[in-house]
């Protein structure tokens, strides 16, 4: 009863902001979502029984600050992703915390994803900025703090966030500054460096390999 009673709320939302004033749909679309996600997850709250209705009613929840923010100008997507990011982070922590051996990826993957990508896309499409900055320490910290706590998911986003950032950073300076030959001479070295020292190299992925392994 609680359920129907709270979904009730979506087509009567929907009914409400077709009747309502095109200059004020969006807003109304924004209170209607509002009301059906805080509805659907206070029935989450209440009934034990019915704890897996937290998700949908977080989603509406998200979904009308959207509406509410791009209604308002905000176009940033920081302002869209963070939040649903952040509640994704601490229940893959408090996941972790109950669950001892489980991966990282899978408990803290998605909520670093979404934190981390969407800036991403946008700092690779935009001049270097402050966005780009705060990014570079971001995926710095997790690495850090990844290589400390031994967990795989910081470790790997961080790294591989912040390796496209410092190639999309420098391929401008990089391509205007370094003549073609030196590139194509520099890369032959690396190879022969590479094929001269095989065996060291392959002993040093097989400890690498043990070493990622063993993380969390």
């Amino acid at each position: 009863v609680e359920v129907g009673a709270a979904m009730a709320a979506l087509p009567l939302g929907v009914a409400g902001t077709a009747l309502a004033p095109v200059s004020e749909q969006s807003s109304w679309a924004a209170v209607y979502l509002t009301v059906a996600g805080a509805a659907v997850t206070i029935v989450s709250l209440l009934r034990p029984d019915r704890r897996s209705l937290a998700w949908p009613g977080g989603f509406l929840l998200a979904l009308a600050s959207w509406v509410r923010l791009w209604d308002v100008g905000v176009r940033e997507p920081e302002a869209y992703t963070l939040p649903s990011a952040l509640v994704l982070i601490v229940v893959g922590l408090g996941h972790l915390h109950r669950h001892r051996g489980a991966s990282t990826m899978t408990a803290l993957a998605p909520g670093l994803t979404l934190a981390l990508v969407p800036s991403l896309l946008w700092a690779l499409s935009e001049p270097p900025g402050p966005r780009a900055l705060v990014l570079g320490l971001a995926c710095l910290l997790l690495v850090l703090g990844g290589v400390r706590l031994g967990w795989t998911a910081p470790i790997a986003l961080g790294a591989t966030v912040g390796a496209l950032l410092v190639l999309r950073l420098a391929a401008p300076y990089i391509g205007s500054t370094v003549p073609r030959w030196v590139l194509i001479g520099g890369a032959g070295a690396v190879l022969l460096v590479a094929g001269a020292t095989w065996e060291r190299r392959l002993q040093e992925a097989r400890h690498l390999v043990g070493y990622v392994r063993g993380l969390r």
